[in-house]
């Protein structure tokens, strides 16, 4: 029999999932956690590589206004053609460029993803640390020792005996 993979759409995980932990079903968070992990990856890869593309437009844009001042010096109130000269009207045609913007806000958009990643690798450590807990039993409910229950026992018993009288 040969098994099919479904593939079931990535939805955005509720943003709690990523701070929050019931402890009262750490199967489900364990299980949850993968696919917390894959959106979260899969958007990081998708950020960098529009962080890429939008260097590269700001790359291109670069290059072309070098080549627009080098062609008409005029437009740019450049008296003399020097390296340095025109290394800075590039720096501020640059910097005050949509190419720009769009690079400083997919780097941003890239350092959230790669925190966010981060968190993750965090919540895996106390989602882990969690089930050891549990199969500890340390979130069970408290026990009396069995001495201190017969004695309790006992006690109730004497307590009884004298109310009837």
């Amino acid at each position: 029999m040969q098994q099919t993979s479904k593939t079931k759409p990535e939805t955005e995980p509720e943003e709690h999932n990523l701070h929050e932990i019931d402890i009262f079903n750490l199967h489900l968070e364990c299980q949850n956690q993968d696919s917390l992990v894959g959106y979260y990856g899969r958007k990081l890869a998708d950020a960098k590589l529009k962080h890429e593309r939008a260097k590269t437009a700001r790359d291109l844009f670069e290059a072309e206004t070098a080549r627009r001042i080098r062609r008409k010096p005029q437009v740019y109130n450049l008296k003399r053609l020097t390296e340095g000269a025109i290394k800075e009207v590039i720096t501020v045609e640059v910097l005050t460029s949509d190419a720009h913007e769009k690079v400083l806000k997919t780097k941003h958009t890239l350092d959230i993803l790669e925190i966010t990643l981060r968190r993750l690798e965090h919540r895996k450590r106390a989602l882990s640390d969690l089930v050891y807990l549990q199969g500890q039993n340390y979130f069970a409910a408290p026990s009396v020792p069995k001495r201190l229950r017969d004695k309790m026992k006992g006690d109730r018993e004497k307590n009884l005996y004298r109310d009837e009288d």
